[in-house]
């Protein structure tokens, strides 16, 4: 079985023929890095002036980064949150904020696929991989950390397989996705509790009225694929729909997937034998550790990213899962690999030179 994990880097670096050197091309909507998702230079940053109730956050943000450029946002993030421990106000900020993280993908998503005429380096990835699994008839498993539906949208450009409910991402026998932070086409179910209020019908209200109403809400692990989240009018009759989405934190982000996706990954991640992670600096302890109690031991990894130096940093972060037999840095980046498909292929087949551990 083969594994692919895709990172931030492997939708901002999506198409070859726009340079991922280039953050902010005018008119473009590259899908960004954590660390631009909310910077003021961004095409989507007017976006920001309709979740009023993220605005401080989204202001701390920017303040940290005039003060130091190189600051980590998850960092930043992170705090945020844990102020909410000493100030539960912080949980309607944060909650405006996966708004926000939602509208801005969502667009960039559509955006980007129209500027790329649906020709990403996804959907030349998923195609050298189906002719792979053709001869070696192993399951292909995604794991990706993005919002975005670049992925989904090559696997139905070019198979049978569609996304429209939860089931569908983990139920074929040939190609599964699992999306451990969420989706932005995701919506997790929150049933009232509490005194009952209405909400409009405008969207941007109901966004902010179940931003404020976030404490009268309980969770649950009930998630659905929908478009909208424009729910019913009386939160005290029916569920609500929140965008499943995990605000990007350091350390642990919350899973933000069914506990079905997640017991089916622990089972596949026991039968795998290599893995390829593409724009991933593997950050995410949570899902370090969960490989270390399931991934099969022995496995291989190729780790791309945009240069030799970056694949040798996300090295050393993963390296702590202690399942990998090998290991190989592929400094080239997504494009430059998909543009070399006879060391992708080598990469698939065992051919390449790694590294033993």
């Amino acid at each position: 079985m083969l594994l692919v994990i895709l990172g931030a880097g492997a939708s901002h670096d999506s198409n070859d023929l726009l340079p991922p050197e280039e953050r902010f091309m005018p008119g473009s909507y590259r899908p960004p890095l954590t660390k631009d998702l909310f910077h003021p230079q961004a095409i989507w940053a007017e976006l920001a002036g309709n979740f009023t109730l993220a605005g401080p956050i989204i202001q701390k943000i920017r303040r940290q980064q005039r003060e130091d450029k190189d600051v980590s946002i998850e960092t930043v993030l992170r705090e945020i949150s844990d102020e909410a421990l000493s100030y539960p106000s912080r949980h309607k900020n944060l909650a405006a904020l996966t708004f926000y993280l939602q509208v801005v993908i969502n667009l960039v998503h559509e955006k980007w696929l129209a500027e790329s005429l649906n020709m990403t380096n996804q959907q030349m990835l998923v195609d050298e991989l189906l002719a792979w699994q053709a001869t070696s008839k192993q399951r292909i498993v995604f794991v990706t950390f993005n919002y975005d539906l670049l992925l989904e949208a090559a696997i139905e450009s070019l198979t049978p397989q569609t996304f429209e409910f939860m089931d569908e991402y983990i139920d074929d026998d040939n190609i599964r996705v699992y999306k451990p932070h969420g989706s932005v086409n995701w919506a997790r179910i929150y049933l009232p509790t509490g005194s009952p209020f209405r909400y409009s019908v405008i969207i941007n209200d109901v966004r902010r009225q179940v931003s404020e109403g976030i404490d009268r809400l309980q969770s649950t692990d009930k998630f659905a694929v929908r478009k909208s989240l424009l729910g019913p009018l009386n939160m005290d009759e029916e569920p609500v729909y929140l965008p499943a989405l995990a605000v990007p934190v350091a350390r642990k982000a919350e899973w933000q997937f069914p506990n079905d996706h997640l017991n089916a990954l622990a089972d596949d991640l026991g039968q795998v034998e290599n893995v390829i992670t593409i724009g991933w600096r593997g950050a995410e302890d949570n899902f370090i550790e969960f490989m270390f109690d399931h991934l099969r031991p022995g496995t291989t990894v190729h780790i791309v990213c945009e240069s030799e130096e970056a694949s040798r940093k996300a090295w050393n972060n993963i390296r702590h899962v202690r399942r990998f037999a090998a290991y190989a840095p592929v400094g080239t980046g997504f494009s430059g690999l998909m543009n070399d498909p006879v060391r992708l292929r080598g990469i698939l087949n065992g051919q390449e030179p790694t590294t033993l551990t």
